[in-house]
C-alpha cells in the first residue's frame, strides 16, 4: 500500500524533486500545468528545468556532490511569501469544476498542512520560479549552473578492495584459470555486477588475486574464485596422472601390442 506524505511523521522540508515524500505529487502539478499550457502561461521547455533548478539535494541519484545554488539565499523571505500568495490567487481563479483545480488546490493544500513551505525550502523554490516565469517572464532561475563537484558515487562507497591467496593455483595455470578472453573468469562472476579481478604471482611463485566489488559480493566472490582454483588444480592433476600412465603403458610395450593388434585388423579388412 503506498504511503502518503499525510500519513507520515512531520520531518524537515524535502527536495520537491527526489524527495521519497512529495517527488510523485510534485511531477502531478508539473504534468497539470503542461497539460493547461494557456491557463499556466508556461512553456514546456520551463518547466521541464524546474525539477533541477528547484532540487536541493546534496548528493544526486548518480552520486554526484551538487553544489548548492547560493542565489536562492539572497532573496528576502518576503519575496517566498508574496509567491505563495501568488500561487494561491491562481489556483482560486481556475474554475472550480475542473480537475486542474482540484489536483492544484489539493496538493497545495498538502504543503501547507504539512510545513513544507517554510523558509527557503525546495516547495517555496517553485512558487517563486512559477511567479517570476508567469508573471514577470523572468526565467533567470531556472539558469542553475551545472557546477556539480565528482563526489563518490553511492554504489562505489560501499565498495571493498580484498586480496586472496590463491594456494592452490599455479603461475603456469592462470591462462588456464582465466580463460580466453577472460571466458572462465566471467563465467566465475556471473551475476555479479561492477567486479574486478586483478591476479599478480609474488614471491616463491605465489598466486593473489585482489577482489573490487560491492561489499555483499565480497565473500562469495573470494569463495568461488579459490574453489573454481582448486577445481582446475585437482582437473590438471588428474589429466597429468593420465599422461603419465600413458607414457608409462608406451614403456611397457602395451600400446605397441595394442598396435600390432589393430594392424592385424586392418590387414584383415583388405
Amino acid at each position: 500500500m503506498p504511503t502518503y506524505p499525510d500519513q507520515e511523521e512531520r520531518t524537515e522540508a524535502e527536495c520537491m524533486a527526489h524527495g521519497f515524500r512529495w517527488r510523485s505529487r510534485f511531477h502531478c502539478i508539473l504534468n497539470q500545468l503542461r497539460a493547461n499550457k494557456d491557463i499556466s502561461e508556461l512553456e514546456k521547455s520551463d518547466i521541464d528545468r524546474i525539477p533541477y533548478a528547484v532540487c536541493t539535494c546534496s548528493v544526486t541519484p548518480t552520486g554526484l556532490q551538487n553544489v548548492p545554488d547560493t542565489r536562492w539565499n539572497n532573496i528576502p523571505i518576503g519575496e517566498y511569501e508574496a509567491a505563495e500568495r501568488y500561487f494561491e490567487e491562481f489556483i482560486e481563479g481556475l474554475e472550480k469544476s475542473t480537475e486542474f483545480y482540484s489536483l492544484l488546490k489539493y496538493h497545495f493544500s498538502d504543503l501547507q498542512k504539512h510545513e513544507e513551505l517554510t523558509e527557503r525550502s525546495s516547495s517555496r523554490r517553485f512558487l517563486l520560479l512559477f511567479q517570476k516565469i508567469r508573471a514577470q517572464k523572468d526565467r533567470e532561475l531556472l539558469n542553475r549552473p551545472r557546477n556539480r563537484e565528482r563526489g563518490v558515487p553511492q554504489d562505489e562507497a560501499q565498495r571493498t578492495k580484498q586480496t586472496i591467496h590463491l594456494a592452490s593455483l599455479k603461475k603456469d595455470y592462470i591462462p588456464l584459470f582465466v580463460g580466453e578472453k577472460g571466458k572462465n573468469m566471467k563465467r566465475y562472476l556471473r551475476g555479479k555486477k561492477k567486479v574486478k579481478v586483478e591476479l599478480e604471482v609474488k614471491d616463491n611463485d605465489q598466486v593473489f588475486a585482489t577482489i573490487v566489488c560491492k561489499a555483499k559480493d565480497s565473500e562469495p566472490i573470494a569463495k568461488k574464485l579459490t574453489e573454481e582454483a582448486e577445481l582446475l588444480v585437482e582437473r590438471r592433476r588428474i589429466h597429468e596422472q593420465n599422461q603419465r600412465e600413458y607414457l608409462e603403458r608406451l614403456g611397457t610395450g602395451d600400446d605397441e601390442d595394442n598396435m600390432d593388434t589393430n594392424s592385424q585388423e586392418e590387414d584383415m579388412d583388405e
